[in-house]
């Protein structure tokens, strides 16, 4: 915001009105599939349990005992991931002991002493799934594997997951290591919102440091990743006991959606299915057209007494259908001369004269009280300050020239 003024949220009833008339809600894109459509895809599911949700507002768009407790095999890492994440440091050290060395399952062959990152190990987690670099890590940042272990259930509890409990952070299996199709769905979107877990998780290949200044070449064992179009990642798990496990998300025109399947000989093609018939259910709304918000604030030390804040582009969203959409301004309830608008206008920077357009609101749409989208606002024109076009009197003149002699 300009002028260094506090931010203040401006809600009325005028302000909401003049936003809400300004929604066209054009479609972009029509729904090609119907219910019919989904139990076709549904009843060809092969998985015990399955999810496909909406990442953004956990939305369910269809299931089969997804609230089911079950084994997730390696799909346990996403959480592994999270928990190291969170509590360690990507640049530290992890000396390798003896207790990572030889775990049973898929491995990056770690040695006992030598020296990897927390980020290469975290990278042979989720690419190559390997159980040991799950130990190295787990040891690294817990301090013991118990410790980690608490860490994950910690987690678990502050996600609001209720049918999911961690003995182990690789997925090997345990009685008492489970969790469930919807659960999964909802780790794998909390990890969405970190960056660097998503850099992970779409990662085909990389290289690693490995004993004796070699490098360890890892592949992501996930098939989908880039094979389908729009896949961000996921991952993959299976034990005799689990089955095949898959988690994934893929994005599209502004909707991201994720698919969750448990027990499931055929997942690649599942989830190839799941995700079109998502997809097929989203339309690109147009919420308002380039500059049809037209908000006047009141101006402080201008030429003119206000202006009008607008949007620069349209704003667009992409949802499953545009009902109960409101718009909401946050903006100061006034500025300060001068303003520079979309009109022109240009201010120093470094001796040098640029053409700017500061930011003075923004409009933010929220659909069922979740935030969809929120754009910058501008003004519409440019407004001087006043003293600045005041013509000077003689009197006024012969004083500026007297005080620049002494």
């Amino acid at each position: 915001m300009n002028n260094g003024m506090k931010t203040q949220k401006v809600v009325s009833f005028f302000l909401i009105l003049a936003c809400l008339c300004s929604l066209s809600m054009a479609a972009l894109a029509d729904t090609s599939l119907t219910s019919t459509d989904y139990l076709d895809v549904a009843s060809h599911v092969s998985a015990q349990s399955f999810v496909l949700m909406d990442a953004n507002t956990l939305e369910v768009l269809g299931s089969a005992k997804e609230e089911v407790r079950l084994p997730m095999a390696s799909t346990t890492k996403l959480m592994t991931a999270l928990v190291a994440l969170k509590y360690g440091d990507l640049e530290s050290t992890v000396t390798i002991t003896n207790e990572a060395v030889g775990v049973e399952g898929s491995s990056i062959y770690l040695y006992a002493g030598e020296k990897l990152t927390l980020s290469e190990l975290l990278y042979g987690l989720l690419l190559e799934s390997a159980n040991d670099a799950a130990v190295a890590i787990a040891i690294h940042v817990g301090g013991s594997m118990e410790k980690f272990v608490e860490l994950m259930n910690q987690e678990a509890v502050v996600m609001g997951l209720k049918n999911t409990h961690f003995t182990n952070p690789h997925g090997l299996h345990n009685d008492e290591h489970y969790s469930t199709a919807y659960e999964m769905g909802v780790i794998i979107a909390i990890g969405l919102n970190n960056e660097e877990f998503v850099r992970i998780i779409s990662t085909k290949n990389c290289k690693i440091t490995q004993k004796d200044d070699g490098y360890r070449y890892l592949s992501n064992h996930n098939r989908l990743l880039g094979s389908y179009d729009g896949y961000v990642g996921g991952k993959t798990g299976y034990t005799t006991t689990a089955g095949r496990c898959l988690v994934s998300a893929a994005y599209r025109n502004g909707a991201t959606l994720i698919a969750v399947t448990l027990n499931d000989p055929n997942d690649w093609a599942d989830h190839r299915s799941l995700l079109d018939y998502g997809f097929s259910q989203y339309e690109t709304f147009v919420l308002a057209e380039e500059k049809s918000i037209q908000i006047e604030v009141p101006v402080v030390g201008g030429v003119i007494s206000q202006t009008v804040l607008t949007n620069r582009d349209s704003i667009k969203a992409t949802l499953r259908d545009d009902e109960g959409i409101v718009c909401v301004i946050e903006a100061q309830p006034f500025l300060y001369a001068p303003i520079i608008g979309t009109d022109g206008g240009s201010q120093s920077v470094n001796g040098e004269a640029i053409v700017v357009n500061p930011v003075y609101g923004e409009a933010v749409y929220y659909q069922n009280n979740r935030e969809v989208t929120r754009v910058s606002l501008y003004a519409a024109s440019s407004v001087d300050r006043y003293e600045e076009v005041i013509e000077l009197t003689f009197w006024q003149k012969l004083w500026n020239a007297i005080k620049s002699i002494f």
